[in-house]
């Protein structure tokens, strides 16, 4: 991927995802001087202040109310002007995270099959030069968000690596990786990664999806009503 591509990387979404944000820290003083590429190593400074995915000062999940409204709560404002300042006009947007307190996590990115030539190419490319072990392509989108990103024609790649709530050097030093293998790709990293194309979602802590490839699972066994506790990528 030639540098023009104007990129923008965010981590701390989930404020107790501390792999993304100390990886994306490291992300941000190695491309500081390069102009076409943004680093936003901490979005939900809230939840990093009190251990917790969502932000404390209204209970939200940035992630969940992205793009967000102007006249909302403090978050779903926050999203507003990430999204207008940074993620409406950039080309590409990687985000990192990494297991929470209460998840079992599987390295692995995320990508969405869009209906655009240009941003499968990137995609396709992303597969074949990355060393991340797995590839979740999805056929639907993965967020609430992805069909508005793919509408605005912008990629996306959502990496996922670390669990439980930890920063160890590996795991942030294998999100550096991939950030790095997509901004400057090179066949020789290429570890034929494991590609599925949907993910199945779990409601019930103890069910297992047969044939099925644990992406993360929660640790917490009393799961309100409704909530998601695993999710399992299909091919």
């Amino acid at each position: 991927m030639e540098n023009p591509v104007r990129i923008t990387i965010t981590a701390g979404m989930d404020g107790d995802e501390y792999t993304g944000i100390e990886a994306a820290r490291v992300v941000e003083k190695k491309y500081r001087t390069q102009k076409n590429i943004v680093v936003l190593p901490l979005i939900n400074e809230a939840g990093y202040k009190h251990h917790t995915s969502w932000s404390p000062i209204d209970n939200k999940y940035p992630k969940f109310v992205f793009p967000g409204s102007h006249r909302g709560t403090h978050t779903a404002q926050r999203m507003y002007e990430l999204f207008e300042t940074y993620i409406k006009h950039t080309d590409l947007w990687i985000d990192l995270h990494g297991g929470a307190t209460n998840e079992i996590l599987t390295p692995f990115l995320w990508l969405y099959r869009s209906r655009h030539r240009d941003i499968r190419a990137i995609h396709q490319r992303v597969i074949e030069t990355t060393s991340a072990p797995i590839v979740v392509y999805d056929r639907h989108p993965f967020m609430n968000y992805s069909a508005l990103l793919d509408k605005l024609h912008i990629a996306h790649i959502l990496m996922e690596c670390g669990d439980q709530g930890t920063a160890r050097k590996e795991d942030v030093r294998a999100l550096i990786t991939w950030v790095d293998e997509i901004i400057h790709p090179t066949a020789t990293t290429h570890r034929n990664p494991l590609v599925y194309t949907s993910v199945r979602y779990v409601f019930d802590v103890n069910k297992r999806i047969e044939n099925g490839q644990l992406l993360w699972k929660r640790t917490d066994t009393d799961i309100p009503r409704g909530e998601v506790a695993a999710a399992y990528a299909l091919r």
